[in-house]
């Protein structure tokens, strides 16, 4: 009985290491990704009305009051997409046409900055990290196309649909070198900031937030990279090349950056599977690594949808007058 459990383990994560060097088995477009969010809508966006919000302007006809709701929400405005190598992205429309013009950014970045080639898998350049222990991760972080769709009662979007916010292959010069998060204090603390129970039992840390993970189990080293881009997105960003978010769903509201609270935001995992992501999940009593059947299902890449907790007013003409909460400026980190 032990050696048949052992087996199974072991086959396991054989299946798991093999995976991640392979392109994905199918793809998802724009419009998957906008259909998932909006089957998922009820579940995730966690709506409810806060209060009222009154905007107050003077018009031809005289002084004129609108009335607006305060809203507390989630809402899926950033994609996340990690693989292993340029042309692997499933998301069919971020492969196309970001992909490319990254890495051929970075490739012309780190040519220029270090001499070498953005290589993936070479010794003697700049080379993606791809061993069962520590790999480098090709991540892209867009704004999300269900931001097209507007409602009298959703908040206005932080993002812009399509829009690339984060490459690692275009900040593979600050990124792979470690220069970017030199300047964080954070990096050097290592008793917090991990994913998962405890210091002792844990998939990673947040910090430093690099593309490069210290993790055997390719799902868990996965969903650490997306949680590194999306924070390097939501936060001060230093040196790193970025198009970050700046709080910007209007007056008295405010959008939360990504930490590793399980506040802030929800994970869902949306190729290939479809699913709650559970940072930090240990999978304790399971005969099979966490993430496993994901692995097999999209040979090690995936795409991500993270929602983001929003809270505020819907904004109207003029200049607000009353509120039933004061929201305060998110505290980026």
């Amino acid at each position: 009985m032990r050696k048949a459990i052992l087996s199974t383990f072991i086959a396991a994560t054989l299946a798991t290491s093999a995976a991640y060097a392979e392109a994905p088995p199918s793809t998802i477009t724009g419009v998957g990704i906008v259909g998932d969010a909006v089957s998922h809508y009820l579940d995730y966006s966690q709506m409810k009305v806060i209060g009222i919000c009154l905007w107050f302007q003077m018009t031809w006809l005289g002084p004129q009051v609108e009335t607006t709701l305060e809203m507390d929400e989630y809402q899926p405005d950033l994609v996340v997409s990690v693989f292993d190598q340029p042309g692997d992205d499933p998301w069919v429309e971020a492969n196309t046409f970001v992909d490319p013009v990254a890495h051929a950014g970075g490739s012309a970045s780190v040519s220029a900055t270090y001499g070498d080639d953005l290589n993936y898998g070479g010794n003697n350049a700049m080379p993606q990290v791809n061993d069962q222990g520590i790999r480098t991760y090709v991540v892209d972080v867009v704004g999300n196309p269900f931001m097209f769709i507007k409602t009298p009662w959703m908040l206005k979007s932080d993002t812009t649909p399509y829009v690339p916010y984060y490459s690692s292959d275009l900040d593979a010069a600050m990124d792979r070198m470690g220069l970017a998060e030199a300047l964080q204090l954070n990096t050097y603390n290592p008793f917090g900031y991990y994913v998962g129970p405890s210091m002792f039992s844990n998939w990673g840390y947040l910090y430093p937030r690099v593309m490069t993970i210290d993790q055997p189990n390719n799902y868990e080293g996965s969903v650490l990279a997306a949680l590194h881009a999306a924070a390097i997105v939501t936060n001060h960003n230093y040196l790193h090349v970025v198009k970050g978010t700046d709080d910007s769903c209007g007056i008295n509201c405010a959008v939360s950056n990504v930490t590793i609270s399980g506040s802030n935001e929800t994970w869902e995992e949306v190729y290939p599977l479809d699913k709650q992501i559970q940072l930090g999940e240990m999978g304790i009593g399971s005969l099979t690594p966490v993430g496993s059947q994901d692995n097999q299902a999209g040979n090690g890449n995936y795409v991500f949808q993270v929602w983001r907790h929003y809270r505020g007013c819907v904004q109207g003409t003029g200049n607000l007058i009353f509120t039933s909460i004061a929201i305060p400026p998110t505290d980026k980190m």
